[in-house]
């Protein structure tokens, strides 16, 4: 995917701006589709611009690798999905994504999954401290 870049350089004390225009791919974004919740199905979601040479998908759970539970492309984007059927307390941690191109460098993006009761205690932690 083409993308405009707009640079300022400075040379000889001169500022110019110059525009060009860069093949960009990779990781675009990462989500969980739902709030997680111990005992229910949660699904992660990565999306991916292919550059038409995106050969494969795949996801670390913390340092087991995992097959992509499902795969779909919509253009020249790709969606990949990693489903846990039931999330339990062991399922907290990194999950990583990553994209695999025949004739591009590998690029991953990893996404925490935290308990919500730990975003609200560390939220309230950090309001609660008063520097000296």
């Amino acid at each position: 995917m083409d993308t405009m870049v707009t640079l300022t350089v400075i040379r000889n004390g001169e500022v110019k701006t110059v525009s060009t225009t860069v093949e960009a791919y990779g990781i675009k974004s990462m989500s969980v589709d739902s709030r997680p919740t111990v005992g229910y199905p949660t699904q992660l979601v990565c999306e991916i611009d292919s550059a038409d040479t995106l050969t494969h998908t795949f996801w670390y759970v913390g340092s087991e690798v995992r097959a992509a539970t499902g795969v779909s492309r919509n253009g020249s984007m790709v969606t990949s999905r990693y489903e846990i059927p039931e999330l339990s307390d062991e399922d907290w941690g990194y999950y990583t994504c990553v994209a695999q191109y025949s004739n591009l460098p590998m690029v991953f993006q990893r996404l925490p999954l935290i308990p919500e009761q730990a975003c609200l205690f560390l939220l309230f932690v950090s309001l609660s401290f008063q520097p000296a």
